[in-house]
This record gives structure tokens, sequence and C-alpha cells, in this order.
């Protein structure tokens, strides 16, 4: 079996299935980390670790999304073809407008 971590093989679907589970526990068990990390430095109360949570989860989730679409790109050799480039540009910024929308609406409320 191939590995699961390889970015450049084209996969079946039970595979697709299969790396995007990996995937999201790997982001999972990094953003509880991530999370824990800030709740730890800021020495915050329990009334305000949600929103300690989506500070620190919305900066990890804009980096790992640029970083594993970058990745995916370099493995593939698709850095020559702008259209790319423009979809993980815009991934990232939908991943960033929609945390700070989360974080907007959860400080209003």
């Amino acid at each position: 079996m191939q590995s699961i971590i390889d970015l450049s093989v084209t996969r079946t679907w039970k595979q697709a299935i299969l790396f995007y589970i990996i995937n999201l526990a790997l982001v999972l068990v990094v953003g509880a980390f991530f999370v824990a990390f800030g709740i730890y430095i800021t020495e915050t109360s329990a009334d305000k670790i949600g929103l300690i949570g989506l500070k620190f989860g919305s900066a990890f989730e804009i980096i790992y999304v640029s970083i594993m679409s970058l990745s995916i790109l370099k493995a593939k050799g698709m850095f020559n073809n702008i259209g790319y480039i423009f979809f993980v540009l815009l991934s990232s910024m939908i991943t960033f407008f929609t945390g700070y929308w989360l974080l907007v609406s959860n400080l209003v409320v």
C-alpha cells in the first residue's frame, strides 16, 4: 500500500476518504494543542476559553490550509499554473474570513 501522506499520488475514493480522516484527526489534535497553549499563556478565565479557542483556531486553520494546499501543488508539480495558485489563495482567504466572521459574531453575542 502506498504512503497515506504522499501528496503526489492519485488516490482511489477509499484512499482519499482515509487521507481526509487522518488529516482531520491530525488537525484536531494539533489545533487542541494550540488552544491549550493559548489558554496557558494568556491565563484566561473559564468564561473566555471559547474566545481564546476561536482566536488560536482561526490562526491555525489559515496557516494549515495554506501550507497543505501549497504542499499539494508542489508535490504534484502544479506551481506553473496560475489557476491553481489562485485557488490556493482563494481558499486561504475564505478560511480567513470564515474564522474572522466566527470571531466577530462571538464578540457581538
